[in-house]
């Protein structure tokens, strides 16, 4: 018993040694002097080992991070390991296209040539929080931004060439699918497959901006990095993070760099542009991942969505509202207006203080839920907007403290929120003194009381109403 024990664990053994000789290595020994590089997401995981590789090969990279203090970390340990000092950080939001266009602005104005671009960045988790733009964040991190980043920059890799855009993708695409049944936002959430669903955009994006750029000197790809031990299961509950990480056959991120590394590096791979590739040679998609009518449907919706949300938020003002279920009623600032005259309602604040109102003013807004909010706010003697108890009531959003969002409970929406360092203001409306319609209600003071029901009557009866959810009163 004990020898055919030990027998199968040298055949797993043996299995095992097989499989990790099996993944490919990068052996090019391209150097890169005079050559930029963008690396999305480079201050941990994957993305770093490549932005230490390209950095040994002379490089000038430029780090695109939301996290300011990782990435400057990461850019001081990369210049002390390597003695490349051309390493830049430029900060950027992936889950905000204003923030990808506004870095896009920011590298074709500092920039002169970009030779290659890896879209490394993603996310993976299961939640369907919105961003600004009314997108599942993740959508707006795997797909959204790394197809307005790469049609952004596309002149200045036409212009660099020859040059090549990388798109990191997963085998998980092979039971993702395209949906397009909303216009608006076509990427509903899909639960736990919506990241397979975005790493089959990624695959779709690659073969159609390939077949968009041939010969124009531009090479693309789709990448499976391997199943890594990486910083992309952090959204992942504490559980599943620990089966992940223990798995015996996990790469570890440097050995997940490589077939990144092949595709930007070596030479004569020029005529498999738009291919997906794993394990440094190209690999076999699903039949979905080879559709070419879809990819070029979803590069028209992609293209038609950015401009819309880019065009919507060029119309607005972008008022910040601070959200306040302290406050009774929703408002927005005076604008010092001389001939606004201050109105007989005032507001009365925890302090004790009043605040002069100046009427109302009815506004439609875009909070990123996929519906606009309409409401009439009153103009108040504040210093921020508020989105007040009013509002959330009729609206039936709810406010959390932990993540800070705003949710839509009916329709499993949440939007992410800002920290803020304004104090709960406890407004209330009130009226000023001598005013003839606080006189009248002075005199009818039962009609100001709380609604109490009426003591039940001596009968037997009882009645019961079946319902299938909460009473909406108790929703939160």
């Amino acid at each position: 018993m004990i020898g055919l024990i030990l027998a199968g664990f040298l055949i797993v053994l043996f299995i095992i040694i097989c499989w990790r000789h099996s993944w490919g290595v990068c052996t090019s020994k391209t150097d890169l002097t005079g050559k930029t590089v963008i690396i999305t997401g480079c201050n941990t995981g994957i993305g770093y080992y490549v932005a230490l590789d390209l950095a040994f090969r002379n490089a000038r990279i430029i780090m695109a991070c939301r996290n300011a203090e990782k990435a400057n970390a990461a850019k001081e340990k990369i210049i002390a390991e390597t003695g490349n000092k051309q390493i830049v950080f430029q900060q950027v939001n992936l889950s905000s296209l204003q923030s990808v266009r506004q870095f896009a602005e920011r590298i074709i104005k500092e920039e002169s040539r970009l030779d290659i671009l890896i879209n490394n960045a993603g996310i993976m988790h299961s939640n369907s929080l919105l961003t600004e733009d009314g997108l599942t964040t993740i959508y707006a991190t795997n797909h959204f931004a790394p197809f307005l980043l790469t049609n952004l920059l596309l002149d200045l890799l036409q212009s660099s060439a020859p040059s090549r855009v990388i798109n990191v993708s997963s085998h998980g695409h092979k039971i993702g699918s395209i949906r397009f049944e909303n216009m608006k936002c076509p990427m509903l959430d899909d639960g736990n497959r919506t990241y397979a669903n975005t790493k089959l955009a990624n695959v779709l994006f690659t073969r159609e901006l390939a077949r968009r750029t041939e010969g124009k000197g531009v090479s693309t790809f789709s990448v499976h990095p391997g199943f890594c031990d990486t910083e992309l299961f952090r959204f992942m509950p504490s559980l599943v993070q620990a089966l992940m990480t223990r798995y015996p056959l996990m790469k570890t991120a440097k050995e997940g760099a490589q077939t990144i590394l092949h595709c930007a590096l070596s030479e004569g791979i020029e005529s498999t542009s738009g291919e997906y590739y794993s394990d440094c040679k190209v690999s076999s998609t699903s039949a979905k991942g080879r559709d070419m009518a879809v990819a070029k449907k979803l590069w028209e919706v992609s293209e038609t969505l950015n401009s819309q949300v880019l065009k919507d938020s060029g119309k607005q003002n972008k008022l910040k509202f601070l959200v306040d279920t302290n406050a009774a009623i929703s408002m927005i600032q005076y604008n010092n207006d001389p001939s606004a005259k201050p109105t007989l309602f005032k507001l009365l604040a925890a302090n004790g203080f009043t605040i002069d109102t100046y009427g109302g003013k009815r506004l439609t807004m875009n909070i990123g839920m996929r519906q606009d909010f309409t409401w009439t706010f009153t103009i108040a003697d504040m210093k921020i907007p508020i989105l007040g108890a009013d509002f959330l009531a009729h609206y039936e959003l709810a406010a959390h403290m932990n993540p800070r969002t705003l949710s839509d409970k009916t329709m499993n929406i949440h939007v992410l929120g800002t920290p803020t360092f304004h104090s709960t203001t406890e407004i209330s409306v009130t009226m000023c003194h001598g005013c003839k319609y606080l006189d009248l209600l002075n005199q009818l003071v039962d009609i100001m009381q709380p609604f109490k029901a009426a003591d039940s009557g001596g009968h037997q009866t009882q009645y019961h109403i079946r319902t299938s959810r909460a009473p909406a009163y108790s929703r939160s």
